[in-house]
This record gives C-alpha cells, structure tokens and sequence, in this order.
C-alpha cells in the first residue's frame, strides 16, 4: 500500500474545514506535513511504519462529527453505568432503559461535545 500526495493533500483540506487540524497535537501535525512534503517531491510513501503513522492521522482528520458524537455517548453513558451502582438502579429503575436507548446516548454525546466547544473540560 501506499499514499500520494493527492490523497494527503484531500485530508488536509478537510481537517482544515471541520476543525480537526487544531485538535491534532503539534507532534503529529509536523508528521503529516513532513508526510506531505515528502510526498509531493518523492511521489508516493511507501514505508509501513510511516503508513501507520499517516493513515491514523488520516482518520483523525476525516472523522465526522456524528462519530465523535457517539463516540463521546457511548463514553458517558457507560460511565454513568460504572458511576452507579444498583441503589441509584433501585429508586429510578427507567435509568437503566435510558443507558440504553440510542436518542439518549446521542443526547449525551451532543451535551459532551457542546460541552467542549462551550468552555467545558476537553478530553
């Protein structure tokens, strides 16, 4: 497998329009322009350890928004589950359906991100 500097250059651009370039630590985001330059004047990467490097920044830069919403739900929702034990279960048992039922867990992964965005602790 390898990766050119096309299919690089579509991932930049579209973490640069969704926001998840500034997410990225500084260490790979120097990885992925060393990457693209490399790319653009050698033609294609072919190494497999720099593959893996570039292709999990490659997901980070084009994960959607729903992804990291339900992502951050099923977070929340099973620490909710750990974080009660079966007193809270006990005197409120429609907690438990609630763990469970997907409009809640994408309410609570929209709460998270809103949360991030609004001032909240970044994770």
């Amino acid at each position: 497998m390898s990766l050119g500097y096309g299919v690089l250059l579509r991932a930049f651009r579209r973490g640069l329009r969704n926001g998840t370039w500034r997410k990225l630590d500084p260490l790979k985001k120097a990885h992925f322009r060393v990457s693209m330059a490399y790319s653009k004047i050698k033609g294609k990467i072919v190494n497999s350890t720099v593959l893996r490097v570039v292709l999990d920044v490659i997901e980070m830069l084009t994960s959607p928004l729903r992804k990291e919403i339900w992502r951050r739900g099923l977070e929340a929702a099973s620490a909710m589950r750990r974080q009660f034990d079966e007193g809270v279960f006990g005197w409120c048992p429609a907690l438990r359906g609630w763990l469970e039922d997907h409009d809640y867990i994408f309410y609570l992964g929209v709460s998270s991100v809103n949360s991030m965005y609004w001032g909240g602790v970044r994770s």
